[in-house]
């Protein structure tokens, strides 16, 4: 008889282990119906000038980039390849 008075303890302690643990988990996912706030997205204005600065060097160093391309096709000398 002490056999199964164990084995119903232990099942007694499975089931209210189970019991616990299915009610946490529905206390858990329950769900949220409060309505979202709605948030304002302010969008930071940037000045005309702030550009500026960007496109001119951006400029430079194309002129800079041309120049050096020209260079270097002028400062190769064809060589001679026949001897």
């Amino acid at each position: 008889m002490k056999k199964h008075t164990t084995y119903y303890i232990i099942g007694a302690v499975l089931v209210g282990a189970g019991l616990y643990l299915y009610s946490k988990k529905k206390e858990d996912s329950t769900a949220n119906l409060t309505p979202p706030k709605e948030v304002e997205e302010k969008t930071p204005e940037i000045p005309e000038t702030a550009t500026a600065p960007y496109v001119s060097a951006y400029e430079s160093l194309k002129k800079i980039i041309e120049s050096l391309k020209l260079k270097k096709s002028t400062s190769t000398v064809p060589t001679n390849t026949t001897v």
